[in-house]
Parts: C-alpha cells; sequence; structure tokens
C-alpha cells in the first residue's frame, strides 16, 4: 500500500508501475523474469516478454520480498541502480532504463547482513 502511494502521488504517477512478490517467483526464473534473457534461451510464452526493467522505464517497480531474492541478484539489482543499465540474461547488449525502485522485505536487515541474507546498499540512488 505505501509503494502504490508512493507512486500515485509522485512525478512518476502516470508512468507504468509494476508490483512483484520476489519469493513468488522461483529463482530459475526470477532473474530472466526482472532483467529478460536473450529470446532463444527461453520458451516461447516466456521470451515474448521484455525485461521487467524494460517494460517499467520511466516508472516504478516495487520488488516485495527482496530479502528472498538470491544475493547474486541482489548484488545486479544494486549495480541496475547505480549505472542505471543492465545486460539482458545471456546477452551483450547495454540496456538503458530509468525506473525508481521501492523494495520492502519481513527479514531483520540489521542481523541479516551478519549472515548474508541481503546486501547491504553502498549508494543511495533516487531518480525521482
Amino acid at each position: 500500500m505505501v509503494a502504490r502511494a508512493i507512486y500515485q502521488h509522485g512525478h512518476r504517477g502516470k508512468a507504468p508501475f509494476l508490483a512483484l512478490n520476489c519469493s513468488a517467483i522461483p529463482e530459475s526464473l526470477l532473474e530472466s523474469e526482472l532483467l529478460a534473457s536473450r529470446r532463444a534461451l527461453l520458451p516461447a510464452p516466456i521470451a515474448a516478454a521484455s525485461a521487467k526493467f524494460e517494460q517499467c522505464s520511466g516508472g516504478t517497480i516495487f520488488l516485495d520480498e527482496i530479502g528472498d531474492m538470491p544475493l547474486v541478484l541482489q548484488a545486479k539489482m544494486l549495480r541496475l541502480l547505480q549505472e542505471q543499465t543492465f545486460e539482458r540474461v545471456g546477452g551483450n547488449e547495454t540496456v538503458r532504463t530509468d525506473v525508481r525502485l521501492i523494495a520492502a522485505t519481513h527479514h531483520d536487515l540489521k542481523s541479516g547482513f551478519g549472515v548474508r541474507q541481503v546486501v547491504p546498499a553502498t549508494a543511495t540512488c533516487t531518480t525521482g
């Protein structure tokens, strides 16, 4: 509810909004869902979809339960926020994106750093 309110009352309120529950998508598909894959690597129904970060460029993505996301993918998300670019899974083309990311988790982030559940954010990235 808070993520949608931030979206609706911000200057990106007319741009795309996507809420995605990271714990509801199998780890093996989560990266492809967020960053897409080279079309040849995926079955036809999935290959037709573009990356969520492409679909929502200019808008907002809410990643719920980001603490359940694999650490390797969390690190890629941090890089995406810092650089505002990403490469599709299995590809080598750089894709630019401009997305406001809102994230939530039920994990205790302070204790999570000690047991490697969450990648600590080293930068505060806000693009609007």
